[in-house]
């Protein structure tokens, strides 16, 4: 079997994908990777196989222009550069990237995409039991969403389609979701078409020079009596951040702050000498320390945590974030402040109690448990098989 991997630029969008790659390499399939120029080395570095695309074509797979028409066109002009000169069983790509999408479509090859820690596309039937003010967020991005792909049909000249809310086309054939069973039957069950396919998480084996100066920083700040918060506000778009309430309420504590500033929006600021910033810290460099994870909630930061049974407070900032914040508080391994719903002294005094009084320790260690089975080569091995058998009848069709 040979595939074609397309995707963005960002790691939170990259690492799952190689991740995924190398398991399927491990299955004997023939893996061929696409995306924009940035990524070619990393992906290079995995012994994955890289098509360069047509040297006049600009650069594409740029997660910054989402949605942008030109940026879909380019997708779709890498992928028949690659289609022209391979033939492919299987595609595999974000449910974001519409130029795949709909280059997939023209070629008829089967697509499967790889999700995030929640269903993200919400209709009128509130499956997921989530409160109005979130549905109607939920429902408004995925008429957004959809209203984007349909508007980029169009301009690209592919065939109107129906527009139906219940049937996702930019789904794909089948979506990976990044979840695991017994927490999407917890938070509302398993919609059509989707799989759990664990966190899918996964970073070089390289250690950084980060990692190194992370450890000496804790080796030379780091007591017994000192615990660890990892902190990771990344894009907040519209709403506001809360990396300066964290650092005016743990810059003067006993607390040692692992703070990862990538994609963070707003400005960084003076740092406190207990605290440890840098723009790219691998996940695995936090866990065996961390006692909270502090973030908007994004899907990377949220599986790291409960893959290693670390509690979570969380300030959801829009996108993802929201749904995926509703879901941890439901399922109990997080507490959640809204904007505008909190101040310094009760961030303090959730911290301290989270910690102090191991709030959510028994949840997380059920759902790292759980996550546990669902990692590794063999159970990703009867998913593809499993998938593809389920893929090989009729496509499905917008």
């Amino acid at each position: 079997m040979r595939i074609l991997i397309c995707t963005f630029d960002s790691f939170g969008f990259l690492y799952p994908m190689i991740g995924l790659a190398n398991s399927f390499k491990r299955l004997g399939y023939d893996i061929h990777f696409i995306g924009s120029k940035s990524i070619k080395e990393i992906v290079l570095k995995q012994g994955i196989r890289w098509i360069e695309h047509d040297k006049e074509s600009k650069d594409a797979f740029l997660i910054k222009r989402f949605g942008d028409l030109e940026d879909i066109s380019n997708q779709i002009k890498y992928v028949e550069y690659a289609v022209s000169n391979f033939s492919y069983d299987l595609v595999v790509t974000s449910p974001l990237s519409f130029g795949t999408i709909l280059a997939a479509e023209r070629y008829s090859l089967r697509v499967v995409t790889l999700g995030f820690f929640s269903y993200l596309w919400v209709n009128d039937i509130n499956i997921f039991g989530l409160p109005k003010k979130i549905h109607d967020h939920c429902k408004w991005r995925t008429t957004d969403m959809f209203n984007t792909y349909m508007k980029s049909r169009a301009s690209l000249g592919f065939q109107k389609i129906n527009h139906d809310l219940s049937r996702i086309p930019f789904t794909g054939d089948l979506m990976l979701q990044r979840s695991v069973p017994g927490l999407m039957h917890k938070i509302g069950g398993i919609p059509e078409k989707t799989v759990p396919f664990g966190s899918c998480i996964w970073e070089p084996e390289t250690v950084s020079d980060t990692e190194e100066m992370l450890e000496n920083w804790l080796n030379l700040t780091k007591n017994r009596d000192r615990k660890v918060l990892y902190v990771n506000q990344g894009r907040t778009f519209y709403m506001k951040g809360f990396w300066s309430l964290i650092k005016s309420i743990f810059g003067a504590s006993d607390y040692l702050v692992i703070a990862d500033v990538n994609r963070m929006d707003g400005f960084v600021g003076e740092v406190p000498d207990n605290f440890f910033l840098a723009n790219h810290i691998p996940i695995r460099a936090v866990v065996s320390h961390a006692s909270l994870f502090i973030s908007a909630g994004h899907t990377t930061s949220v599986l790291a945590a409960l893959e290693n049974a670390i509690p979570m407070l969380l300030f959801p900032s829009g996108g993802e974030t929201v749904d995926n914040s509703f879901y941890c508080e439901k399922i109990g391994v997080a507490t959640v402040f809204h904007e505008d719903s909190y101040n310094e002294q009760q961030i303090s005094e959730t911290v301290d109690r989270i910690i102090k009084e191991q709030k959510f320790s028994e949840t997380c260690r059920q759902m790292s448990n759980e996550f546990a089975l669902y990692k590794g080569d063999s159970y990703r091995s009867g998913l593809i098989k499993s998938a593809a058998l389920r893929l090989s009848g009729h496509l499905y069709a917008p």
